[in-house]
């Protein structure tokens, strides 16, 4: 059964285009705003996601109601940026916590990354000084969103591309620009989820049914 807040390695969910501005962002249904970087030298998400995937890059924001809860298989994680004072990492909770690497370096000069991650329902957080913050937003000590998400444009077919980024801050101390740390997560592409196939069988059942019916009638 497909449940809303679930995000599977398919990219079943709703998305717009990203788009950034220097200026205030103006608020828009499912979207958790991001605010210009106030600290000199740091970069924006924007920035971050050029330097690391070219000028060109697709990067589609999705829903922010849509990436809390998670499920499938984990081909890889690395580290991207950090923008921040506190150090930073990154785990999964799939009822309990499995950290997956801390953050090295800062900027874009960093490192950290793991292997394969296998899980149904689980959450990614950023942990580290300062709290861990989840991207289930009812678990973070403000209630608030603090970690958004890109789907990378790629032509590879067998894995989807995620950078995703945090605050490392609850509010108001927060300014929520999502530079803090940003991660990029890559999952295994999966033909349709097994909801579909399990209604594909009901239906092929129902119609051999039908033809049975037909047949001794």
């Amino acid at each position: 059964m497909c449940r809303t807040k679930r995000l599977l390695g398919v990219g079943l969910f709703s998305a717009v285009a990203a788009v950034f501005s220097a200026a205030a962002p103006q608020a828009q249904a499912g979207f958790t705003p991001v605010y210009p970087s106030v600290q000199a030298g740091e970069k924006t998400v924007q920035e971050v996601l050029q330097a690391v995937y070219g000028s060109g890059v697709i990067a589609t924001r999705v829903d922010d109601t849509q990436d809390q809860v998670w499920s499938g298989s984990v081909l890889s994680t690395r580290a991207l940026a950090r923008f921040a004072s506190f150090q930073q990492g990154l785990a999964f909770n799939d009822g309990s916590q499995k950290p997956q690497f801390n953050v090295t370096g800062g900027g874009l000069s960093v490192s950290g990354s793991a292997g394969a991650f296998t899980g149904s329902d689980f959450s990614i957080e950023r942990t580290g000084p300062g709290g861990t913050f989840s991207s289930i937003d009812a678990k973070n000590s403000d209630g608030r969103d603090h970690m958004i998400t890109y789907l990378i444009g790629t032509a590879d077919k067998s894995s989807k591309l995620y950078a995703i980024f945090f605050e490392d801050m609850a509010s108001p101390k927060g300014d929520f620009d999502f530079n803090d740390l940003g991660v990029e997560v890559k999952m295994a592409s999966v033909p349709l989820p097994p909801a579909f196939w399990a209604g594909l069988t009901c239906l092929a059942g129902i119609g051999l049914m039908h033809r049975a019916r037909r047949q001794t009638a």
